[in-house]
């Protein structure tokens, strides 16, 4: 941020005394507010995306200092909206930073972003789909394969579309058959069962 100032204090000097666009950069001239000089440079073809030591460009400087007029010359003249500077910082952060929120709205409707913004939206790689089941139900029905100990048989099932909520012979649904199963089957466990749900009670 030094620099921001010494160059926009070195800008002011320069355009003060009387300066002509050759005599100060694109860069100087942008964070002074000279839209003059800014206007010569982009008329004899100085780059619009110039960089400078820092890897600033003039919208850079302009969205920093909150020139709005010489922010809408840099972007009709193709600025770039999102360059990162060293600091890795973009126009449209230093708008903000700064608090230029006409300058922000400005770079905004321009497609500018953020620094954390533009790491959230690079394109991120598509994962593996896996491919589509081809899975036969089997011959076993839901029910008869949830009271089998150690059976995924029921699970096949479920990945070929059968009803989860179907109801078995005894018109019970399948929850419930696995409960009773264990209940009848495993009375140790089907006492601890018991005293758990007599526990929440």
């Amino acid at each position: 941020m030094k620099h921001l100032l010494l160059t926009t204090i070195a800008a002011v000097l320069v355009v003060g005394c009387g300066g002509s666009a050759k005599d100060i950069s694109i860069h100087d001239s942008a964070a002074a507010g000279d839209i003059e000089a800014v206007t010569q440079h982009l008329a004899t073809g100085t780059d619009v995306n110039a960089k400078d030591d820092w890897n600033f460009t003039p919208l850079s400087y302009a969205a920093h200092a909150g020139h709005i007029e010489i922010a809408e010359l840099l972007i009709a003249n193709d600025a770039e909206v999102n360059a990162n500077d060293d600091n890795g910082f973009t126009p449209l952060d230093y708008a903000m930073i700064d608090k230029h929120s006409e300058t922000a709205a400005l770079l905004r409707q321009h497609g500018g972003k953020t620094a954390e913004e533009l790491k959230t939206t690079e394109p991120v790689a598509e994962a593996a789909q896996p491919e589509p089941s081809t899975a036969k139900a089997p011959d076993i029905s839901i029910h008869e394969g949830a009271s089998l100990e150690g059976n995924i048989e029921p699970l096949n099932s479920m990945a070929a579309g059968a009803d989860v909520n179907e109801k078995s012979r005894s018109n019970m649904p399948t929850f419930f058959d696995v409960i009773f199963d264990v209940l009848t089957e495993k009375p140790l466990l089907g006492a601890i069962f018991a005293t758990f749900l007599i526990s929440r009670c």
